[in-house]
């Protein structure tokens, strides 16, 4: 609770929660507890998937959660990673995000949708609160473009990159008829701020690797990966343990370390280094159209993570955060 005070305190513009029992603890509950104890900042999944909960189920709660903080519910929605992986499960298709999504999506807003075939109905939704989609594959970036209000980007931040991601997630909302310009777009990034780098790159091996192993699972090559990784690449998501997903100082972190895949995912996945390191990366992230970043706390001490952030760092780019 002492993050997500310091956070809201600090100024974040978003207080997410995971939806993983691999990683956090369960989303609902925590959420309601951050309702209780926050005064400005957005609050909701960041992000949850369409496969662990009925979309009624979700609708209901995010309703509930917007209620409890007088309208400041946020929902993000990813395909699932730790929370399936460690229950047997593969990731969501497509297809079963947009029935999903869309169904949350119709439900906010009137109560009534249909689902898989069956009539579902919530009660007492005080609005259709924005919704983030994380996007990593083409597929995934057209998805955003058709129907969310932000896109989460997870795929790297060269220029590169971020130029692939805005093709898919334009050319989603044109083929649906959608001005992209609408579209906030945000982008993940795993975050360490020191007094100098090589202690910041010690603390962020773990986020990195969790990074590595959902966003590069495919593609990797037409991603930007240089070809001499790629095979160490392969090497880090098949023996990634997601048991120990986004633990600081866990196997996953030693993987990257030991593969020599440090620097090239710190600087690809990574909001590390000084304070003035870290400007400068959001200062290139927000010439290239990039509106707002959410940095994950899985620090060994996140408090002083969310300290230096908060302090440091995101008054000095004019660029809306969410931890």
């Amino acid at each position: 609770m002492q993050q997500i005070e310091l956070a809201d305190s600090l100024g974040a513009d978003i207080v997410g929660v995971g939806d993983s029992q691999a990683g956090f603890r369960e989303l609902y509950v925590s959420l309601a507890v951050a309702a209780c104890h926050t005064k400005r900042g957005s609050l909701g999944p960041m992000v949850t998937n369409p496969l662990t909960r009925h979309p009624a189920v979700t609708a209901s709660a995010i309703g509930t959660l917007d209620r409890l903080t007088d309208g400041r519910a946020v929902v993000g929605f990813g395909t699932g990673g730790s929370a399936l992986w460690t229950i047997g499960r593969p990731p969501a298709r497509v297809a079963q995000m947009r029935e999903y999504i869309t169904t949350v999506q119709h439900l906010m807003r009137s109560g009534t949708a249909t689902f898989e075939g069956d009539a579902v109905s919530v009660q007492d939704i005080p609005r259709a609160v924005p919704v983030f989609i994380s996007a990593e594959g083409p597929r995934t970036l057209a998805l955003a473009g058709a129907i969310a209000d932000a896109v989460v980007l997870h795929t790297g931040t060269t220029p590169a990159a971020i130029r692939w991601c805005k093709e898919r997630l334009h050319a989603g909302a044109q083929e649906a008829g959608r001005d992209p310009g609408e579209i906030e777009i945000w982008m993940m990034l795993k975050a360490s701020v020191a007094d100098d780098r090589a202690t910041a790159l010690e603390h962020v091996r773990a986020g990195l690797a969790g990074s590595a192993s959902h966003a590069l699972r495919q593609g990797a090559e037409e991603k930007g990966v240089p070809a001499e990784l790629l095979e160490p690449l392969s090497e880090l998501i098949s023996r990634y343990d997601a048991a120990q997903h986004a633990v600081a100082g866990s196997a996953n972190a030693k993987l990257v370390d030991s593969l020599g895949l440090t620097d090239f995912l710190a600087g690809y996945f990574g909001l590390v280094g000084t304070p003035k390191d870290c400007v400068r990366t959001l200062e290139s992230l927000a010439s290239q159209g990039v509106q707002g970043v959410i940095c994950p706390t899985s620090s060994p001490d996140p408090l002083d993570l969310i300290e230096r952030l908060g302090r440091g760092v995101f008054p000095n780019v004019p660029t809306p955060a969410a931890v």
